[in-house]
């Protein structure tokens, strides 16, 4: 191990889940020291991820942050990203740069750039020196949206380095265990429902200039609503499984269903895994549908009367269904559950998804190249 230092903060569970493995990799190969800060629901992702960290005294400040970089003898700063009405990944970026300190910020969804790094008045003031993204079309948005691309580099998504061998281990005996734990039979038709705090972020109603023309609780009538009409058409029973997010605030209630459909609420368990034994996987712009597809899942992408881009970059590949009217809600839900060949067209889909991985083994070869590269510039 060397005298480097990198001190990584993180706060949202998205931006956690990204940089979780890139920590673990920097961790096992030892060559720098690590002091990681988390805050909010990044608490929890990197307790789960086995990732030791310090957690965030509530408040701090720049001048905090800057005592706090100085005193850990920082070489280094890696951030995820976050938007939470805190972000305190921010002030690290900034102390950073007063402290004459290179920083990396490690992107984790395809929406909320400017929000991500920007200031109050709309300008990028929080700009790291280097910002890892998923693919291209991440990169090309920032770009478009007043980015320079000299400081973003593509180097996959690191919480998706792992779907792979999460879907290998994935055995017919587990599935079988997983869905008994819910109190299913072999025959039931199991529907996961991924809940995400729509209206803490995006408002809830017209007048909103946030409000995205649906949230959670309305979407998911919807749903019940057509599971409901759906279960009429089969003589299999269907379970709506409701998995919140970690920031989800809504009393989810067991007692919502429709005639034929049993709804259960479960924040336990590995949502992989819960994903990986449905018949059907529901949702509105969650990272989650993303993994979902990587790890075989039918998934249908509900979001009536969305007002702008759908942000969801399964639906525009095709891997998951995008669905934009409500009154298209119940007839995709149908044939996605009930129609052999649809079930199976949907299959093939996410079969053809690139699963290169090694996204975190990048993000680390940047962090080394900025720590140990006299030219301090990264590489590939």
């Amino acid at each position: 191990m060397t005298n480097a230092t990198v001190v990584s903060v993180c706060g949202d569970p998205g931006g956690a889940s990204a940089l979780a493995p890139v920590i673990k990799v920097l961790k096992s190969e030892r060559r720098v020291r690590l002091v990681v800060y988390a805050y909010n629901e990044g608490i929890e992702v990197m307790r789960r991820c086995n990732v030791s960290s310090v957690s965030l005294p509530n408040p701090i400040d720049a001048d905090w942050v800057s005592r706090r970089l100085a005193e850990d003898r920082a070489s280094l700063v890696l951030t995820g990203t976050s938007h939470n009405g805190l972000d305190w990944e921010k002030l690290f970026i900034s102390s950073s740069h007063s402290a004459g300190v290179p920083s990396i910020s490690v992107l984790d969804f395809w929406s909320n750039y400017a929000l991500r790094f920007g200031d109050d008045c709309g300008g990028l003031t929080y700009i790291p020196d280097m910002i890892a993204v998923m693919d291209e079309r991440a990169r090309d948005e920032m770009i478009a949206g007043g980015f320079s691309g000299k400081n973003i580099v593509v180097t996959g998504q690191p919480a998706f380095d792992a779907l792979a061998e999460c879907r290998r281990q994935f055995s017919a005996a587990r599935r079988s265990a997983t869905r008994a734990a819910l109190g299913l039979t072999a025959d039931d038709l199991l529907v996961v429902f991924v809940s995400q705090p729509l209206r803490r972020l995006s408002g809830e109603c017209n007048d909103d200039p946030r409000f995205l023309g649906f949230d959670e609780e309305s979407v998911l009538s919807s749903v019940i609503t057509s599971l409901g009409t759906t279960s009429g058409k089969t003589d299999r029973c269907i379970t709506l499984l409701i998995r919140p997010h970690p920031r989800d605030r809504t009393a989810w209630s067991r007692d919502d269903g429709a005639p034929g459909v049993k709804v259960l609420v479960s924040t336990s368990g590995d949502g992989r895994d819960d994903v990986m034994a449905s018949d059907l996987v529901v949702g509105m712009n969650s990272i989650l549908l993303v993994e979902a597809c990587y790890l075989g899942g039918i998934v249908l992408s509900v979001q009536p009367e969305l007002r702008r881009v759908d942000t969801l970059p399964t639906n525009r590949s095709g891997a998951s269904v995008g669905v934009y009217r409500e009154e298209d809600i119940g007839p995709a839900i149908e044939s996605l559950l009930l129609d052999a060949e649809v079930r199976c067209a949907a299959a093939a889909r996410t079969a053809c998804l690139p699963r290169s991985g090694g996204a975190a083994r990048r993000v680390v070869n940047h962090v080394y190249a900025w720590l140990f590269s006299s030219a301090s510039c990264p590489v590939s």
